[in-house]
């Protein structure tokens, strides 16, 4: 090679010849790439549905113009829910009418027993599910007075068999406050949640009541109502035991406690003793 030629393949404008040279393999390149997306154009229209092109298009659009304002004019407007409601209206009023109607029956609020519509209100003439307990109660204390009172009056006196008597009676009306008063059911229209959060610490929502229960009150699945105060569920006094019902049900413990000590204690065994 003449040496002005390896001059000009060695001088700077030898960059500029190997750039422009390098142009139409860039173009090739391309022209390659444009044939692959052709292809998988070609191979994509083979395929084509313009039904699922249409829903997809339908979606969309409906999926971004819908609004609330289209909503209720489709399907009227929701009704408003207070704080402390989880119902509509309709089914609220349809609810509290079977409640009254349950109320006012002779089957009350979930499981309980009306036995004094007029008495309901005040808080008195409802029962628990299981009636049959303060009637198993109420017999053992009739039994237990018909056959130690009589035996009190000739082994020891009258006056213990008087005393013998006053139990009886204590016994049976705390029995009959107990078993036939509201134990604290937690009404809805008398339950609001508080609007300060601290005060409303504690409050829970009951989904089969639909409302929300106070701080200690408790669901009870015998009573299938909620109970404020919840304590237990006592099969004896037929109902749930809770914050209106619990001083009397103490009250009849102890009476009947009592009661027992009294008999076995001084009718049976120290009384004939001392008077005879």
């Amino acid at each position: 090679m003449p040496i002005a030629n390896r001059r000009a393949l060695s001088s700077p404008d030898n960059k500029m010849i190997n750039v422009t040279a390098s142009i139409p393999a860039a173009s090739a390149l391309e022209r390659g790439h444009v044939d692959r997306n052709e292809e998988m154009t070609n191979n994509s229209d083979d395929n084509f549905d313009p039904d699922e092109i249409f829903e997809d298009i339908i979606e969309t659009q409906t999926r971004e113009t819908i609004s609330d304002s289209d909503l209720d004019r489709l399907l009227g407007p929701l009704p408003r829910r207070n704080n402390h409601e989880h119902r509509s209206a309709l089914e609220q009023e349809d609810f509290d009418d079977s409640r009254e109607r349950r109320l006012h029956g002779s089957k009350g609020p979930g499981n309980m027993i009306v036995v004094c519509p007029r008495c309901v209100h005040p808080g008195f003439g409802i029962m628990g599910p299981h009636w049959f307990g303060p009637i198993c109660c109420l017999g053992i204390l009739t039994l237990a007075t018909i056959y130690h009172a009589p035996r009190a009056y000739a082994n020891v006196g009258p006056i213990s068999a008087m005393i013998c008597i006053i139990f009886y009676i204590a016994a049976t009306i705390a029995l009959t406050i107990v078993s036939c008063s509201d134990p604290g059911i937690v009404k809805r229209d008398a339950c609001c949640l508080p609007t300060d959060i601290s005060a409303a610490r504690g409050w829970r929502y009951c989904d089969l009541c639909s409302l929300y229960q106070p701080p200690g009150a408790v669901h009870c699945q015998d009573c299938n109502v909620c109970i404020e105060g919840y304590d237990h569920h006592c099969p004896w006094m037929g109902t749930c035991i809770g914050k209106k019902n619990f001083t009397s049900f103490m009250v009849f413990n102890l009476t009947w406690l009592f009661y027992l000590f009294y008999v076995f204690g001084w009718v049976v065994c120290f009384g004939p003793i001392v008077g005879g």
